[in-house]
C-alpha cells in the first residue's frame, strides 16, 4: 500500500508539472475504489497537503471515493473505518460518471479490480477540467 501511494503521489505530482499547476492544495481528488488501497493513496496525498499548509480535515475535503454502492458519503451510515475519514455531506451519486459529474474533480484515481471504468463518458465529462493540460 505505501508503495503504490508513493506511485500515486508522484505521479500527481509529475501531472501537475504538465499543465504547470503549483500546489497539491489546489486539487479535488476522486477515487475510484474504497478499500485499504485508496484509503493509504488518500492518507500519503492528505499528509502531503498537510505539509502545503492544509489543516488534516481540509486535507480530507479534497479527497473523494467512490465504491461499489456509490459516492461515499456521511448520509450512508454503516462505513468501514478506512472510509469514514473521507464521508463527506453531499448527495449520493450512484456511480463514478454521476460523481465526476457532481464534484469535477481534477484528478481521477483508479484503486479498484474494476476495468472499463473509466470510460469514454468518464473521461469526457473530465477534459474541461483537464482542457488547461
Amino acid at each position: 500500500i505505501q508503495g503504490t501511494a508513493a506511485v500515486c503521489l508522484a505521479g500527481l505530482y509529475s501531472a501537475m508539472r504538465l499543465r504547470a499547476a503549483s500546489r497539491l492544495i489546489a486539487e479535488k481528488l476522486l477515487f475510484l475504489g474504497a478499500g485499504e488501497a485508496a484509503a493509504g493513496i488518500a492518507a500519503l496525498v492528505v499528509a502531503a497537503m498537510v505539509a502545503e499548509g492544509l489543516s488534516e480535515e481540509e486535507a480530507r475535503r479534497r479527497c473523494w471515493f467512490v465504491d461499489t454502492k456509490g459516492l461515499v458519503v456521511k448520509s450512508r451510515g454503516e462505513l468501514a473505518a478506512h472510509k469514514a475519514p473521507y464521508a463527506h455531506e453531499h448527495e449520493a451519486p450512484p456511480d463514478l460518471l454521476s460523481a465526476v459529474r457532481a464534484l469535477r474533480p481534477t484528478a481521477l484515481i483508479g484503486a479498484s479490480g474494476q476495468g472499463q471504468a473509466f470510460s469514454r463518458p468518464v473521461i469526457e465529462t473530465m477534459l474541461p477540467r483537464a482542457s488547461a493540460w
